[in-house]
Parts: structure tokens; sequence; C-alpha cells
């Protein structure tokens, strides 16, 4: 997920050198670029709120569950 959120630009992977695991210096530097001052933190920001508009106007979590849902009666309906 961190990867796409990179990709994305609405996020870093904050933590490349050691993953799963995290290595303080490293991190806490990926953690300074997205809320410290600066225009990439603010173009992080911006990015994220206007993929976060998109998911809403979509459904978000709640059209989520419903598809789930969906799928596991469809299933169980097959057995």
């Amino acid at each position: 997920m961190a990867i796409r959120a990179e990709y994305r630009g609405i996020g870093i992977y904050g933590n490349r050198k050691v993953a799963p695991g995290i290595e303080a210096v490293e991190f806490g530097a990926a953690v300074t670029r997205i809320v410290g001052p600066g225009k990439e933190s603010e173009g992080f920001r911006e990015r994220a709120r206007a993929v976060g508009e998109v998911c809403r106007r979509a459904g978000g979590k709640r059209t989520a569950v419903d598809k789930i849902l969906e799928m596991a009666e469809s299933e169980g309906n097959n057995e």
C-alpha cells in the first residue's frame, strides 16, 4: 500500500530500507516530509483530499461492504 500511495502522490514509503521493520531516522524523515511545512507536504494533503472526495462520492466503505456481502451471499448460494 505504501508503494501505491507513493505512486499516487498521496504518501511515501516510510521505511524502504528496512521494511517490514522500522528504522527511526528513515521513518522520522518520511513523517516530516508528509506533515511538515512546505510545498511538498501541502501537495500530499491536497492530493489526499481529492482522492478522499472521489471515494466519498463513490460510496466509500459502505459500497465496499455491500459488494463484499453480495459476493459472500452469491458464493454461499453456489454450494
